[in-house]
């Protein structure tokens, strides 16, 4: 019997609500008598072209430590950076703005708010778009109560930075090449054009 190819963007345990933004309900709903300050979303926003079974490393221990936490992954792609504005990217995140949204008027006895992990440059600047899209669309502050930053911010460097686009890339040798040097081309015009103005 032939095993089905599971995708590579493919979270385990995870169902994708909209383009990049994956849900896991929690198994365990939550008790008066657990710890309230658990959060209540436990929202990662991961590093440019992040696999899921490397994702999953993460949501696993976040799923064993917070049980009755809800988990919220948003993804980011190389599409984000060389192809979509700040407008595009915060349109996209509509979804999670909502989520985030009605998460807060469910009854719950988490009371511990967000948990935001953040990856890279990458997750970074989605966490950034997100927070702006959730302020246009409240009017208040992103309701997050930890932050973990996670290898960001960073500084940087262009052969990283392109050493990073290509993993994200589909895993197609004569596609990933082609892919690779357009976004070196393109990056390293963005990167001369940084580096005259700023």
């Amino acid at each position: 019997m032939v095993e089905a190819k599971v995708p590579h963007d493919v979270i385990p345990g995870f169902e994708l609500i909209a383009p990049t933004i994956w849900d896991r309900i929690p198994s365990t709903p939550s008790t008066p008598t657990e710890n309230i300050s658990a959060p209540s979303l436990v929202l990662l926003m991961t590093w440019t072209g992040a696999h899921g079974r490397h994702i999953s490393k993460y949501t696993s221990e976040y799923a064993k430590i917070f049980p009755s936490s809800h988990i919220m992954v948003i993804t980011t792609s190389s599409a984000d950076f060389l192809f979509r504005s700040s407008e595009r990217k915060q349109h996209r995140l509509q979804p999670a703005v909502k989520y985030i949204r009605n998460l807060q008027q469910i009854p719950c006895c988490n009371t511990g708010g967000i948990l935001m992990h953040v990856f890279s440059e990458g997750g970074s600047n989605k966490a950034c778009e997100l927070a702006t899209a959730y302020q246009r669309s409240t009017g208040t502050q992103l309701p997050i109560s930890a932050l973990y930053l996670d290898s960001t911010p960073g500084h940087p460097r262009y052969l990283r930075l392109c050493s990073a686009l290509a993993k994200s890339f589909p895993p197609i040798p004569v596609l990933s090449q082609l892919a690779l040097v357009f976004a070196t081309i393109m990056l390293g015009i963005v990167w001369v054009l940084y580096h005259g103005f700023v």
